[in-house]
């Protein structure tokens, strides 16, 4: 839950008829209400990029009811004499972001050691599931490449391999982030949650032999 949210209960007309502030735990209530039509609007704090998809899943007691996250609000809610609602939620999302680094595996061992260098001027692509490219970047003097600004959900990370190159093996070593994340194909699978910065998405080249 998120603490201090504040929260207005709007009647049938529009007007504010109640405020309140989200508890430790992002709880609110507003009691002692007459039968009738309200809505409820949310005041997204600015740490948050935004409100949550309405009406997701099957349970609506723990999906979000913010309709119009332009403004915070929900569907009109009408209230029937003595009757209680509490499911009237609201969920919140930071944005992401996931990077690292495209390197010269010059030992084949798949793992990025000290004096193996970064590969300028690859292309990286950050794709949904379908395939559809989200963003494109690519990689620095270094090697390096960061997608900022990501809704948080799964996608695939596609390397463009450099010709005469092959990528190197995956998994290698014990530490995630000095080995190669990505499949003979330069692809890799990747979820990122709410505010997550992930910077363990790393490639490593050598060149092909025959």
């Amino acid at each position: 839950g998120v603490a201090d949210v504040a929260v207005k209960l709007l009647d049938s007309s529009g007007a504010v008829v109640a405020t309140t502030v989200t508890d430790a735990e992002g709880d609110y209530e507003f009691g002692g209400l007459l039968a009738g039509d309200y809505t409820v609007e949310f005041v997204k704090p600015l740490s948050f990029a935004d409100f949550s998809p309405a009406g997701t899943g099957s349970d609506t007691s723990i999906d979000s009811d913010v309709t119009t996250p332009a403004n915070g609000k929900t569907g009109v809610i009408s209230l029937g004499a003595g009757e209680v609602n509490n499911d009237v939620d609201a969920g919140l999302y930071q944005l992401a972001s996931l990077g690292d680094v495209l390197w010269f595996d010059t030992n084949g061992n798949g793992v990025q050691d000290a004096d193996e260098p970064g590969v300028a001027g690859v292309t990286v692509e950050l794709k949904l599931a379908d395939g559809t490219v989200v963003d494109t970047k690519t990689t620095d003097a270094v090697g390096n490449y960061l997608f900022t600004d990501v809704m948080p959900g799964d996608y695939e990370v596609a390397f463009t391999l450099p010709n005469g190159m092959a990528f190197t093996a995956t998994d290698q070593g014990a530490d995630d982030s000095k080995d190669s994340d990505v499949a003979g194909d330069g692809t890799v699978a990747v979820t990122l949650t709410s505010g997550q910065n992930d910077l363990s998405v790393d490639a490593g080249i050598l060149p092909a032999e025959i």
